[in-house]
């Protein structure tokens, strides 16, 4: 099985299961919202539905599962683990992007009905990068949500490769470490971490005076995706089919 094939196999996947995703988030994003506007006899005010934590979390599960699914079914017929990783990385970049151009498009439907006029699917937190460009808007969604699907191959590749004490040891160092810096830092220097770490932060997200910018948010995102990916691929480098009965 070559790249061609794997690919073919986990879009068609995607595909698939995107289609279930898309009649429920219709159905839980739109028209419940809107059923329960004219249920109370219509509404003079806006009522907004947010367009990006929903598919920010679908696509984290769809990475998050197939990371583990699919690499035992491609072990199982010869495609080599840098085939699989490439396999998930570009699937994953393309459900991103359909995912952010279909709920796009959904929007761009929604605003244009007379029927909801009073109920708005929102891009709230892309609207501070794209200032209501399209395709501002449609590169820093598919951005973010191929990001979260990074974070998915990552929590994936380490929850299949790394087992009982060692895990529980390894995600207790991931969640003191920062704690026991912020605590030990003021007392060996003598100065707080506080005003670093919102500048730190500030630069991180974009915000230069007053203004969110694009450019900076997405090297962001970016120098996060390769570290996820890169720490992924050294996980699996050695990675086994788990047995169940191992």
């Amino acid at each position: 099985m070559k790249l061609t094939t794997a690919l073919r196999y986990r879009l068609k996947y995607i595909a698939i299961s995107g289609g279930i995703y898309f009649g429920f988030f219709v159905a839980f994003a739109i028209i419940f919202p809107l059923l329960g506007v004219i249920a109370i006899g219509g509404s003079h005010e806006q009522v907004y539905s947010d367009l990006l934590f929903s598919p920010l979390i679908y696509g984290f599960i769809m990475a998050f599962i197939g990371v583990n699914s699919d690499f035992k079914l491609f072990i199982q017929n010869g495609v080599s683990r840098r085939t699989i990783f490439i396999t998930n990385i570009i699937s994953n970049l393309l459900q991103s992007f359909g995912l952010a151009a279909i709920c796009l498009l959904l929007k761009k439907v929604v605003d244009s009905l007379p029927m909801f006029e009073n109920f708005t699917l929102s891009t709230f937190f892309l609207d501070f990068y794209s200032d209501g460009n399209l395709l501002k808007t449609l590169f820093i969604f598919t951005w973010i949500l191929f990001f979260g699907t990074c974070i998915a191959l990552l929590a994936g590749t380490f929850n299949d490769r790394v087992q009982g004490m060692k895990k529980i040891v390894i995600i207790l160092l991931l969640i003191m470490i920062p704690t026991g810096l912020l605590t030990l830092f003021p007392i060996a220097t003598g100065t707080t971490l506080s005003p670093w770490v919102a500048t730190f932060m500030k630069l991180t997200i974009g915000l230069q005076n007053s203004r969110f910018h694009l450019l900076p948010m997405s090297i962001s995102l970016l120098v996060g995706m390769v570290i996820c990916l890169g720490i992924t691929y050294l996980l699996n480098v050695r990675r086994e089919v788990r047995r169940l009965n191992a």
